[in-house]
């Protein structure tokens, strides 16, 4: 759980720090909005991704445990 509290932190300060930075840099207004909005929706993107492939695995996992669950039980039962 430590670990999943330290990735959010750094996923957030890159945000910021990059949201920060593209609003002190000397561009137009509207380019930078613009700017700020692509990272915003590629960030959510990867977001995304990140949860969906944290899901498959954790599926996964789970049905790998099940199955070993049921081989010691089966075994337990022979015996």
């Amino acid at each position: 759980m430590n670990n999943k509290k330290i990735f959010i932190s750094i996923l957030a300060s890159l945000s910021l720090g990059a949201i920060a930075g593209m609003l002190f840099a000397p561009k137009k207004g509207s380019h930078t909005r613009k700017i700020i909005s692509d990272k915003g929706k590629e960030i959510t993107d990867y977001i995304s991704n990140s949860v969906n492939d944290l899901g498959t695995e954790m599926h996964k996992n789970y049905d790998k445990k099940v199955q070993q669950m049921e081989e010691i039980v089966s075994k337990v039962i022979n015996k």
